[in-house]
């Protein structure tokens, strides 16, 4: 009688999941608004599914377009309500975001977007996140070269200069961000940043450009990160990490990009859709080169890394940009003998080397 009258309690007070506002996100691109396809794109990421519905479109006196949506939730986290006043006068000449919490009608978020439409069109999407959150991304997206691509083919990717293409690393994690942490004491983020500084060095002496988010044991937070890359405009780039698990035995390297299908398109704009889709294709095939020459390189060192495959997945980093990149997860610091390998300088400079070998196959395809 008892179990019964536990098994009635519990779930009457699971009838409801508690969904919280966990984390909040504004990617944005420099003033020079011509070569970016998209101008800032704001991100809600929710411990749960999103309810998410358009209250209003209109046009105010001033000519900008005037949205507004509520998303509801029963929970915010602190952090992100802190963000949210930082997101109340976020102005840029061609729009401005008014994010808010209400209590009424109902609890939630609302989120006012003001956009010149002559210059920018809007769009949002939802996705499950990497870090298993469910997200809703608004996209301002720059109507000038929308209207181009309406009338012509070309892609508005950046086609890499046949003397000197250009790449950004992203050295994950820094400072009070350690990242994964191994059971010997192994921080992630530094590891990240040898690996980082070490590709860096191999891609200036075979004449690429090379920039790196960080360069020592600082952190920088993912919004900044994402603007640091849209400002540099880079051929490609992509993000060093180095995974962990709760499962000891799970080990071996995985590269990670996004892809189309992970998004549910809630106002499709199509010159839009496909010329993201380009972008997204060519971070498909960056990611199978350069996992297949790591994996081919370090055989050929001596090391049996096992091959986690590429996979497809919604990281911020990888949302936050508009430039074909990947996130390469090098090993497995949960388990002991890859975290082992992954704190010893001579493997890291194997891993950079097996890397710089994939940037090279790519440019040259």
């Amino acid at each position: 009688m008892k179990r019964l009258l536990f098994l009635i309690i519990f779930c009457i007070t699971n009838l409801h999941a508690i969904n919280k506002l966990e984390k909040i996100y504004l990617h944005k691109t420099p003033l020079e608004h011509e070569a970016h396809l998209e101008l800032a794109k704001l991100v809600f990421c929710f411990s749960d599914e999103p309810n998410i519905k358009q209250i209003s479109s209109l046009v105010e006196k001033d000519g900008f377009r005037h949205e507004s949506y509520m998303i509801s939730t029963d929970e915010i986290d602190n952090a992100c309500r802190g963000r949210l006043k930082s997101l109340e006068h976020e102005v840029h000449p061609y729009y401005r975001l008014v994010c808010s919490e209400q209590q009424a009608p109902q609890a939630g978020i609302k989120i006012d977007l003001y956009y010149d439409p002559k210059q920018v069109t809007c769009s949002f999407d939802e996705f499950d996140a990497i870090t298993n959150h469910k997200g809703v991304v608004f996209r301002l997206i720059n109507k000038n070269l929308i209207d181009q691509l309406s009338l012509q083919e070309r892609p508005p990717i950046h086609v890499a200069s046949l003397a000197r293409p250009s790449i950004v690393i992203d050295c994950a994690h820094g400072g009070r961000d350690p990242g994964a942490i191994s059971s010997n004491g192994v921080f992630e983020k530094d590891i990240t940043l040898q690996v980082g500084l070490t590709l860096a060095q191999l891609l200036k002496t075979e004449n690429y450009d090379a920039y790196v988010t960080r360069d020592n044991d600082f952190s920088i937070a993912l919004d900044n990160r994402t603007s640091f890359i849209n400002q540099i405009r880079p051929d490609l780039y992509l993000s060093i990490h180095a995974n962990s698990s709760k499962k000891k035995d799970v080990h071996g390297l995985q590269t990670f990009c996004l892809d189309d299908h992970l998004f549910r398109h809630n106002n499709i704009i199509d010159p839009f859709q496909r010329a993201i889709k380009r972008v997204y294709d060519r971070s498909n095939q960056f990611a199978h080169v350069v996992h297949q020459h790591i994996l081919s390189h370090m055989y050929k060192e001596g090391h049996q890394l096992f091959d986690g495959k590429v996979r497809h997945a919604v990281a911020q980093l990888l949302l936050g940009t508009n430039i074909p990149g990947v996130l390469i997860e090098l090993g497995f610091l949960s388990h002991p003998e890859e975290s082992l390998c992954l704190a010893s300088s001579q493997y890291q400079k194997k891993i950079a080397q097996g890397i710089c070998n994939g940037i090279r196959a790519y440019f040259a395809l």
